[in-house]
């Protein structure tokens, strides 16, 4: 599968992409919505100025943490707070574009996740990229989607603990969690990272939307 059918290039076109031209793609995403088959929501679509602004000024501030809150956003009519450029940019891939029939984790999915972590790096001043990325593919009424999310990037310890508790009370507020989680890391994680921090953290809200 040659053609990445979310942002209508070459798989290797896309891979090559610079940083200006990267953000000039999500531009053009924004003001042609349809012909890059944007989800079909309103409130998704509505929100798509507002993430390409937000990423471009992270840009221009070589930041992955805002200075200031935490931007809403819509996934298919639920409001979600994004703090990072990781996540801005996990949002796009998850709302853009349709799967086309045949797509495997070999040819597209894994693919896919690479991009996306190749987007992040190729963004970021600092050349990072999420230490984590999770990718989940689904049907939604006969349409097939995909949600790609990254975990939490290191700034001040402060502050990413504040985003931290931001999706945990996210996921708690969505019964993806327990109150006697707030302050436990995943069973298995040997790094010591309290839940809400994971990559898995929005894939899995957008879905249980």
């Amino acid at each position: 599968m040659a053609m990445h059918q979310a942002f209508l290039r070459d798989m290797q076109v896309a891979f090559d992409l610079d940083r200006t031209q990267i953000l000039t793609l999500f531009k053009d995403i924004r003001d042609r919505l349809d012909d890059y088959e944007v989800i079909d929501n309103d409130s998704t679509r509505a929100s798509f100025p507002d993430v390409v602004e937000r990423i471009e000024t992270l840009l221009g501030m070589n930041r992955i943490f805002p200075d200031g809150a935490a931007l809403t956003v819509s996934y298919q009519g639920t409001n979600f707070e994004l703090e990072t450029l990781f996540d801005l940019v996990g949002w796009i891939f998850s709302v853009t574009g349709r799967i086309l029939e045949g797509a495997t984790a070999a040819n597209y999915y894994y693919p896919l996740v690479i991009l996306y972590s190749k987007w992040c790096r190729t963004l970021c001043s600092k050349r990072r990229e999420p230490q984590m990325v999770q990718i989940t593919w689904f049907t939604q009424g006969g349409t097939k989607r995909v949600c790609i999310g990254g975990n939490l990037d290191k700034p001040a310890q402060a502050r990413k603990d504040a985003a931290r508790i931001i999706r945990f009370e996210r996921l708690l507020q969505d019964e993806l969690a327990e109150e006697g989680e707030r302050n436990e890391s995943y069973v298995g994680d040997t790094s010591g990272q309290f839940i809400g921090h994971c990559a898995e953290t929005f894939p899995a809200l957008f879905i249980k939307s």
